[in-house]
């Protein structure tokens, strides 16, 4: 009878946790929701992208959040939009190369890139600057024709990325395409 109450007792537990993950990532969605409306009523392109970003670092608590564009011509990925508390340590139009790392291989293939430990990677690319995450996602911004650029999230701590950190980003980088094709 003990082992059955604590069972029953686990699986509430289990339940509550998952419903409030749930409630967590369904009002983040809705402030970056709120955020990208009123970022995308400006015409500035470089706003936009400051805002997102920016939004990104400040709703879901990520440590760093960038923007980086496909520079065709030369197949490198740039950075056009960095988040505020890091904008000192990873310079704006920091180029990398296209199809390394988790930020070009999104670029390059379309597809999100997520890595919760980033330190035991052989893929990973270090950017230039005084950063060090353990956990990155890279989410490609691209329209039915091509990507044309990536989002970017980082945090210092390995494990910290879910598969609600990737609904959400991925909803945000959808939501805000228009800005980058602009």
């Amino acid at each position: 009878f003990a082992l059955l109450f604590a069972l029953v007792a686990g699986l509430g537990l289990f339940v509550r946790r998952e419903r409030r993950q749930a409630e967590r990532r369904a009002r983040n969605l809705r402030a970056l929701f709120e955020v990208s409306r009123q970022a995308t009523a400006n015409l500035d392109r470089q706003q936009v992208l400051e805002v997102v970003v920016q939004a990104a670092q400040d709703v879901m608590g990520y440590h760093m959040a960038s923007i980086l564009l496909l520079d065709e011509p030369a197949q490198e990925v740039v950075a056009a939009a960095v988040s505020t508390n890091l904008r000192d340590r990873i310079p704006r139009c920091d180029r990398g190369p296209g199809g390394r790392g988790r930020t070009g291989a999104a670029a390059q293939t379309g597809q999100t890139q997520l890595a919760n430990d980033v330190r035991g990677s052989l893929t990973y690319f270090r950017a230039a600057g005084d950063w060090d995450p353990g956990s990155e996602i890279s989410v490609p911004l691209k329209n039915a024709d091509a990507t044309l650029g990536v989002l970017d999230v980082e945090d210092e701590r390995r494990e910290v990325f879910g598969p609600g950190d990737v609904q959400v980003l991925e909803a945000l980088a959808a939501r805000n395409l228009q800005a980058v094709e602009q």
